[in-house]
């Protein structure tokens, strides 16, 4: 919650100088900056998000590690939440085609390892390159959660499967979708 926690930065800072320790002021307007930064960066990312859709596919070439690095701000706050550690492994120079659906498709696979790991001791999601040709790219992102039942697999990507007790079991067929 950055904006609370701004707050009580301010609010300290206002009784450190009614205290005219003065030396102390720098710490809590350091503190406010780098909240106020990562905020930025939620709300932008948010505001990309929001303003993305499917139907309009951009073909356009873009960094396929920032575009990771974007996913995990939208998912920043629950992984911070469930000490979930990501790692993105990722290339700077790899790029990639249609930026905006393959960020969907990240954000969506991110949350469904979260909901796999949650409660399992040691959280980690990492993203890998696996291999690259010239027109294909093979991405693995691959969590420390326990992984499917063998009778789940064959229907992972039919409409309405969910292995959890809340959710519609849509969201990997999207996915899937998507990247055909």
């Amino acid at each position: 919650q950055p904006l609370s926690a701004i707050n009580t930065y301010l609010y300290s800072a206002k009784l450190t100088m009614q205290m005219e320790k003065y030396d102390q002021l720098p710490d809590s307007i350091e503190r406010i900056e780098k909240l106020c930064a990562r905020m930025n960066r939620i709300i932008t990312a948010l505001r990309n998000f929001s303003r993305k859709s499917s139907s309009e596919i951009s073909f356009v070439s873009a960094p396929l590690k920032e575009l990771v690095d974007s996913a995990m701000v939208l998912v920043e706050s629950r992984s911070k939440r469930e000490q979930c550690i990501i790692t993105n492994n990722i290339p700077d120079e790899l790029t990639i085609c249609a930026p905006t659906q393959i960020e969907q498709v990240l954000v969506n696979l991110f949350v469904n390892a979260m909901d796999a790991i949650a409660g399992v001791g040691e959280s980690q999601i990492t993203i890998d390159l696996l291999s690259v040709d010239p027109k294909r790219k093979l991405v693995a992102i691959a969590d420390s959660g326990k992984g499917f039942n063998s009778d789940v697999l064959p229907k992972l990507f039919t409409p309405f499967t969910t292995t959890k007790d809340v959710g519609l079991g849509l969201g990997l067929s999207i996915c899937r979708s998507i990247m055909q």
